[in-house]
């Protein structure tokens, strides 16, 4: 028979170094899985950038954070601001702020609470909520109120496609009006966020966001936020414009990133 007809038997010693290289290697898989996923801290890189054809501004260096590590700073900031606001005490109060084409609002922004001299009283009869605010003096009355229509109960939720409350039963009711200033037909929407009722439906909690366009001109806009011994925060500007900031600034973060590298000064292309 000619020994080539058959593969020869690993002997035991050999078998049994197979065997352990085998084992050794399953060892090390973990081993460089986990080296492979472990992600490092991220930290400042240096960079640098010098003038050529496609940058021809003077030589700059500085520190740089990692897209990812500045999107996961920002992200904490902005838990960190919810869950503080959502910890707040209970708020009552009135925000608004206006177009100065609005016949209503006529370019006004008021922030009215307890503390700065406004009184509230908020009811809710006949399916109507109606959300009260008295200055010190008799013209400062501003008044909005809310209707869910088709003969429905108000509940959180949104109610797009609303018109004046009171002119008409199959859409949501708002209306928004003070110092004597009311808008005879409207058009807007409004989302309920907090909404508990107690005996004799007595208003323990309120809160909603509501936008209201003048006789439905889109350019005389009033939009503003109530709230009735709620926990919803007021989205008050100064957040949201630093929310904008924050997108922009990351949106830029990005698009640097994406930018091909830049030959340094002298380098042959």
């Amino acid at each position: 028979m000619n020994e080539n007809q058959f593969p020869i038997a690993p002997t035991a010693s050999s078998a049994g170094g197979a065997v352990k290289s085998a084992s050794q290697e399953r060892r090390k898989e973990p081993a460089q899985h986990m080296q492979q996923s472990h992600t490092k801290p991220a930290k400042l890189t240096k960079f640098s950038m010098a003038g050529n054809a496609s940058y021809p501004g003077p030589a700059v260096q500085g520190y740089k954070l990692s897209g990812t590590r500045y999107m996961k700073t920002i992200f904490c900031i902005l838990i960190a601001a919810v869950d503080l606001a959502a910890k707040a005490d209970p708020e009552t109060a009135l925000y608004f702020t206006s177009s100065s084409h609005s016949w209503v609002g006529q370019g006004l922004t008021l922030f009215a609470t307890p503390t700065n001299g406004f009184t509230f009283n908020v009811t809710y009869t006949f399916d109507v909520l109606r959300f009260l605010c008295m200055g010190s003096n008799v013209s400062s009355r501003w008044e909005v109120d809310f209707n869910a229509g088709f003969g429905a109960g108000l509940t959180v939720g949104e109610y797009p496609d609303a018109v004046r409350e009171g002119g008409n039963t199959t859409n949501p009711g708002l209306s928004f009006y003070g110092e004597g200033r009311g808008d005879n037909t409207l058009s807007g929407s409004f989302n309920v966020l907090d909404f508990t009722l107690g005996t004799n439906d007595t208003v323990l909690s309120f809160a909603a966001d509501f936008v209201q366009y003048d006789e439905g001109n889109t350019s005389a806009w009033n939009m503003g936020s109530v709230r009735y011994n709620s926990i919803v925060p007021i989205p008050e500007p100064a957040f949201v414009k630093f929310v904008g900031l924050c997108c922009c600034v990351g949106a830029y973060r990005r698009s640097l990133t994406k930018r091909p590298a830049m030959p340094n000064r002298g380098s042959s292309t």
